[in-house]
């Protein structure tokens, strides 16, 4: 059903890798195939997602594909005291910062002039309905959004395992 959309719930990896490769071939958009960096020799980059704090060595990007951002990538100075003193914290979280358990839209992948589409790109620009934070764009208006969704770029990070 087009502008239906659900959360699944998994019980095992390979179920999740499934239903999304399902849904990116559904989109019937673009692809590309994002390989990581990876600094510490040959065997970091065979490392599993279980080791490297749920970050995948691969993974498939495309417009339109439903994402969740897994760690928190901007919020409110405020947000420990709203945490601590107000018990539907999620709901405050959700509208006032990019934390885990966010969910949104890729609307396009930035990448370097020159650059392969699996190499990292600059950014991944994404819209967040829940989103109430700085912003340089937005979608389209559209219903209940008269002044577009919110998009924030979503930049690589850095992260070590041990």
């Amino acid at each position: 059903m087009k502008g239906f959309s659900l959360m699944y719930l998994f019980t095992k990896a390979e179920a999740v890798e499934d239903a999304n490769f399902c849904q990116i071939v559904a989109l019937n958009s673009p692809c590309a195939h994002i390989k990581a960096k990876h600094d510490g020799g040959a065997d970091s980059a065979k490392a599993i997602a279980d080791d490297t704090a749920g970050f995948d060595s691969e993974v498939v990007v495309a417009r339109g594909a439903k994402v969740m951002i897994t760690r928190t990538v901007w919020q409110e100075t405020d947000m420990l005291f709203l945490f601590i003193n107000n018990p539907s914290y999620l709901n405050i979280l959700g509208t006032l910062g990019l934390v885990n358990g966010v969910t949104g839209t890729i609307e396009d992948v930035i990448w370097q002039e020159g650059s392969e589409r699996s190499d990292l790109p600059i950014a991944v620009l994404v819209s967040c309905k829940t989103y109430s934070g700085p912003t340089l764009w937005h979608t389209e208006p559209q219903l209940g959004f008269p002044a577009g969704i919110p998009v924030i770029p979503i930049t690589a990070i850095r992260s070590t395992s041990e």
